[in-house]
């Protein structure tokens, strides 16, 4: 198991207006991470939006559950921890194998670990707003109600509305203090997301790891061994 690899990533945003061909850099990324992957980590926004109907789910999606599905069947520990465009993920990549948790406290490589997408951590307005509706069972009753051709087109075009600059640079503080807390709680590495801002940074006795996104940076991390890394797939 030397030779083996965690990899952590998060904020793909499939499905996304525009992004299409930015989808295919993660099936070749996962293509290559099969290889020596002990484990992967999808932390959060894997779709920019992602809702299970009772009895349909988005078309456009299967392909990347066919790639986790595959992994898992081969031995590769799949991990989810759902973001705040996708928090009810979990029940269709559950059905899959894949381990499902909104937070996760692990040993890795005998190291303790926190990950979580890291959206509560964000007041702002509409992700206020996006991480009450996933989260109410009334909204999310009447959402049900409507087709998925009328739907699902809505709900993408008002949660990708984009933010600020001034708000990302309060969030990156906002993380890594964050992350300060966990490491002096005895976590070797803290990994998050949601923020779209690639990190890697040692704090006293261990590290903060932000794993960016699949939008414009395609950046992912990992941990083999010792090494705790961040890098970019081209």
């Amino acid at each position: 198991m030397k030779d083996k690899v965690y990899y952590f990533v998060s904020d793909i945003h499939l499905g996304r207006k525009g992004n299409k061909s930015n989808e295919e850099k993660i099936f070749s990324f996962l293509e290559f991470a099969r290889r020596n992957a002990a484990g992967i980590f999808l932390l959060g926004d894997l779709f920019d939006f992602w809702w299970e109907y009772k009895t349909c789910i988005p078309k456009e999606n299967l392909r990347f559950f066919f790639w986790i599905e595959s992994l898992i069947k081969e031995g590769v520990k799949v991990y989810c921890l759902p973001g705040n465009h996708d928090w009810t993920l979990g029940k269709f990549l559950s059905r899959l194998g894949a381990i499902v948790s909104p937070e996760m406290e692990i040993l890795l490589e005998g190291k303790p670990v926190f990950l979580t997408h890291g959206d509560f951590l964000d007041d702002s307005f509409l992700t206020s707003l996006s991480r009450f509706a996933y989260r109410s069972s009334i909204v999310r009753f009447l959402f049900s109600l409507l087709h998925p051709n009328l739907g699902l087109p809505l709900a993408k075009d008002f949660i990708s509305f984009p933010g600020g600059s001034a708000w990302q640079a309060h969030l990156e503080r906002i993380f890594k203090e964050f992350a300060q807390r966990k490491i002096e709680e005895g976590f070797f590495l803290c990994c998050l997301g949601h923020i779209h801002s690639p990190s890697l940074e040692k704090m006293g006795n261990g590290y903060y790891l932000n794993t960016g996104d699949w939008l414009s940076n395609f950046t992912y991390g990992f941990l083999k061994g010792e090494e705790v890394g961040l890098a970019r797939w081209e």
